[in-house]
């Protein structure tokens, strides 16, 4: 009877899998056997170190808590002093301190101080000298010994020579801590107590262990010696003398089946491979009818999409239908990162409100925590403009994968969890908090916790800006944003990052910038008003070529020092400063504006665009000045009568206390008609007689006030004012405040 194509297949490839899958079985449990062997052995050793872990977990608790006592308690501290040594409460309450200490410390047996001035012992029942006390052997041996180790081998103990003896293992401290000066606390930890302990912790069928002490002698065990098997392994201890040995002790299931040798594992190699090239003989038979639906599917492929280009060779079609998947899969995981990527920054930048249920449908290995506080940092490439031209895109992208790398590696090394993103190439936003584990070691909470967020962040941020400037020939500063108590809160840190980030331009680059650090400065800083008076003041200076415009500038940059600026503040008040400057230059003529809008003026303005710490402002905007300064001079001294207003300019600066001083007064100096004198001298400096005489007056004043304690009329009586109220009307004219307030502010 004629099979059908489903029975033919069937039939075909059913008895390769019968054998195949057979051999396999059998060479599956003979692993399984070796298998079992190995994970006893395993258990046998994670059994014995978690063992050993709690054994020093609580002896170490008995050491922690023994040292907090002798640092902290003030009865303990009381019984050392000999200034107290006659009052019978200080006795009492020391062993009454014993008392407690003993009862937080279940494993411990006894404990007893001992007083080297008087030499006499304390206990927690007794109160006695130290020569009638049952261990002053040990007292002696302990002191001779010195700092050299804490915790002592097992021993025999007793206080008096008419009780029995018990097995103790003790933990000595000297008083005060490495001395010995006067005295010591003896803890004596029971044995028995610590065998119920071992035998509770080490319940096992399979696994046999030991407790030892420093010379092998057997202190516990959680079985009879008869059951051991096989060789031990030993886990010394970190906190004291003693050890824990393990050894397998019970067989597990299926270890008695017999071990594979090389003849079985090659007879099933042999088997497997017959099945292979059995399987690959039915397949090659069986594809034809596979191939020309292959053939088929790709001839209408190619019609559909490429306009009818013949096919190839059906390896060919495989593999233009294999990188057509691999490309649909690629798009598609691309597609899934770029949408996590827009909606991590719509987050940060406050266009929506992050919530667990989508955050917890993105691919990021960053989870939805709400329990612990985190922040968000800045990594910004600085003179990102230079970089740019000095390295290419690819270049580019390999340094942001690198930096991206090696910011995982630290902030792993500060026991931190994060969330990374490039928002520009010049940019990495980043996420922090601690770890779980991290968390529950620092046992802190509230402020403190987040104090400690910011210090390891502070610290990972500064390893990554140092390695950054020593291996890769650029520098980063990092910005790090005010904590936040929930995830549906970070975009206020990410919002105060780039705050924080703001004050790189005075603060300078290549560091890391806190907002704990900054929000200080910031509140102390000179007020921006005054730095603006002060840039009106050089604007003035520069257009009348004042000699000292350029020391006003440096006093400018000194105050700015004194405080910490955003670069949009800085910016605005040297486009305020230009400004000021422009306009002057405007009223000498439109000629010299002009110039200056075309020439200094505008690569000054593209300073201001790109600058980004005032160091840069400093060094590069007084050279653009002082070569137009020299131009503005040039004109002046070319236009005629140019030496009689500098004599006027002159005359003014000298004569400016004189209450008589006025335009008449001056052109009779200079034997010129005063309307001629008022016309050449609103030509040359582009203000009138009285304007600068006023301004004259009045900047002097202000450095009375500044730096005399003179009254307001005294002040006004020595720049050249007869009547106080006409002063004070024309500085606040000038300076938008009376004298005696701006005296207040400055």
């Amino acid at each position: 009877m004629k099979r059908s194509g489903f029975a033919r297949l069937l039939f075909s490839y059913l008895p390769v899998f019968i054998v195949t899958v057979a051999a396999l079985f059998f060479l599956f449990f003979i692993v399984i056997a070796n298998q079992a062997r190995e994970e006893a052995a395993a258990s046998s050793q994670r059994l014995a170190t978690q063992v050993l872990h709690m054994l020093d977990s609580q002896m170490r608790f008995i050491e922690q808590t023994v040292v907090r006592e002798l640092l902290i308690n003030l009865d303990v501290t009381a019984f050392f002093d000999a200034a107290q040594t006659e009052d019978p409460m200080v006795g009492y309450s020391a062993a009454s301190s014993l008392n407690s200490l003993l009862v937080a410390m279940p494993l411990a047996e006894s404990a007893y101080l001992y007083r080297v001035y008087d030499q006499r012992v304390l206990s927690a029942s007794r109160f006695l000298e130290a020569a009638l006390f049952a261990d002053y052997e040990f007292i002696a041996l302990r002191l001779e010994q010195g700092t050299k180790s804490d915790w002592g081998s097992p021993r025999m103990y007793r206080e008096t020579e008419l009780e029995s003896f018990s097995q103790v293992i003790s933990l000595s401290k000297l008083i005060p801590l490495g001395s010995g000066d006067q005295g010591m606390l003896v803890v004596n930890v029971s044995v028995s107590r610590l065998r119920d302990v071992f035998a509770s912790l080490s319940g096992s069928e399979m696994t046999y262990l030991e407790l030892r002490d420093a010379q092998g002698r057997v202190l516990a065990n959680n079985g009879g010696e008869a059951a051991r098997r096989g060789r031990d392994d030993l886990y010394r201890s970190d906190v004291g003398p003693w050890t824990v040995a393990a050894a397998i002790k019970k067989q597990p299931r299926g270890g008695q089946m017999p071990v594979a040798t090389a003849g079985w594992i090659a007879t099933g190699a042999v088997i497997v491979l017959l099945g292979l090239i059995w399987l690959l003989a039915i397949v090659r038979r069986h594809y034809r009818p596979v191939q020309s639906l292959y053939n088929r599917v790709f001839q209408y492929t190619t019609d559909r999409l490429e306009g009818g280009r013949a096919g190839g060779s059906p390896e060919g079609e495989l593999n233009y239908i294999a990188r057509a998947i691999d490309s649909l899969l690629v798009d598609a995981q691309a597609g899934q990162a770029y949408r996590d990527r827009h909606y991590f920054r719509e987050v940060l930048e406050q266009v929506r409100v992050a919530n667990e249920a989508e955050w917890r449908s993105l691919s990021f290995g960053f989870r939805w925590d709400d329990a612990r506080p985190l922040l968000a940092m800045i990594v910004e490439i600085d003179r990102f403009p230079s970089f740019a031209e000095q390295f290419s895109e690819r270049d580019r992208r390999l340094y942001q994968y690198i930096v991206g790398n090696v910011w995982g590696e630290l902030a792993r090394d500060e026991q931190g969890e994060y969330l990374f993103e490039w928002f520009a190439p010049e940019r990495m936003v980043t996420l922090f908090r601690l770890g779980d584990a991290e968390e529950a070691s620092s046992g802190q909470s509230g402020q403190r916790d987040a104090n400690h967020l910011e210090q390891r962040a502070a610290a990972a941020a500064e390893a990554l800006r140092a390695w950054i400037g020593g291996h890769l020939g650029f520098t980063v500063t990092v910005a790090l944003g005010q904590h936040v108590g929930s995830m549906t809160e970070i975009a206020l840190s990410y919002e105060d990052a780039v705050h924080v980030l703001d004050y790189r331009s005075t603060l300078g680059s290549d560091r890391v910038l806190t907002h704990s650090a900054i929000a200080p400065v910031v509140a102390n800083r000179p007020e921006l008003h005054a730095l603006l008076q002060m840039a009106g003041d050089i604007g003035y200076a520069y257009r009348m070529l004042e000699r000292g415009w350029s020391q006003q500038f440096e006093e400018l940059f000194d105050r700015i020092g004194e405080g910490v600026y955003a670069r949009a503040e800085l910016a605005s008040l040297m486009d305020y400063l230009l400004y000021a400057i422009q306009r002057g230059l405007h009223e000498i003529s439109r000629e010299v504006a002009e110039r200056w809008r075309q020439e200094e003026g505008a690569e000054s303005q593209r300073l201001l665009r790109d600058f980004e710490t005032l160091e840069e402002l400093q060094m590069q905007l007084p050279p653009l000045l002082m070569t137009f300064s020299s131009k503005v001079a040039t004109i002046r001294q070319s236009r005629g009568h140019h030496d009689v207003v500098q004599h006027a300019k002159a005359f003014i600066d000298d004569n400016y206390a004189n209450p008589d001083l006025s335009l008449m007064l001056v052109s009779d100096q200079l034997n010129i008609s005063y309307t001629q004198l008022s016309r050449l001298f609103k030509e040359q400096h582009g203000e009138k007689f009285v304007d600068y005489l006023a301004r004259r007056r009045m900047s002097k004043a202000a450095e009375l006030l500044r730096q005399t304690p003179d009254p307001v009329q005294e002040v006004a009586t020595q720049v050249g004012y007869m009547h106080p109220f006409s002063f004070i009307r024309t500085f606040k004219k000038l300076y938008g405040m009376t004298p005696g307030e701006y005296r207040d502010r400055n």
